[in-house]
């Protein structure tokens, strides 16, 4: 009689234990979908236009995007951007900014991007022209050069490379003194750097965001480095 009293009891704990577990899984499962739930009514808005040019040479530049539910919460780290702007080669390019719900968009927006080849060079006239040009540097003879080439009234071009250079603050001086700023590279590693295409044009691209930092402009310009 005990033996069956003792063997009722536990199985009634053992039911009040599954009852228990089972409303706690019901109660995350709901929790989750609740949360989900909450993106459904977002929205992704762009910065600027969804139709863009860019020049080809430039690095790009996303206008950027802000994301909001319909109830004013901000949303915007959320978004996930699918796409890529390959700025050194002419095309269309595509980008998507989507709020995800796991593999379901429930938001998106997107942007289209023209790369366009730069303009050309002016025509060069048919007189003789010498161009003095200067690579590798700045180093710390550029403000030796500088002085001089002021001396004498001479403008040169200035082929620089933008990661190892511990004078970069003279940038600004040479453009301001009338000179040309070029790029020759950013890393000068030259097996790196002709790996492939993309090695070689991220490269040049870290070297224009150099310039661009120091100076408000990009370079249009470059020399490769190797004798290429």
């Amino acid at each position: 009689m005990v033996l069956l009293m003792k063997i009722k009891f536990i199985s009634i704990l053992l039911a009040c234990l599954f009852v228990s577990l089972a409303t706690l899984a019901w109660g995350d499962n709901a929790e989750e979908e609740t949360d989900n739930s909450k993106l459904v009514d977002s929205t992704v808005i762009l910065n600027g236009e969804s139709e863009i040019n860019w020049t080809c040479g430039v690095p790009f530049k996303d206008p950027g995007y802000t994301a909001y539910r319909i109830n004013g919460e901000n949303l915007t780290e959320k978004v996930k951007i699918k796409g890529e702007v390959l700025c050194w080669k002419v095309g269309d390019y595509e980008l998507s900014y989507m709020i995800m719900d796991g593999k379901q968009v429930v938001a998106s927006a997107t942007r289209l991007v023209h790369v366009f080849p730069a303009e050309l060079p002016e025509t060069i006239q048919p007189h003789r022209t010498i161009y003095l040009t200067f690579d590798d540097g700045p180093c710390e003879n550029t403000e030796l050069v500088l002085d001089t080439l002021a001396k004498y009234d001479i403008k040169a071009t200035f082929f620089i490379i933008a990661g190892r250079s511990h004078y970069l603050e003279l940038l600004p001086k040479i453009l301001a003194e009338g000179h040309t700023l070029g790029i020759h590279c950013y890393s000068h590693y030259i097996e790196g750097l002709y790996w492939d295409e993309k090695s070689f044009f991220t490269d040049f691209m870290k070297a224009q965001e150099v310039v661009y930092r120091y100076t408000g402009t990009y370079a249009h310009v470059s020399r490769l480095p190797g004798g290429s």
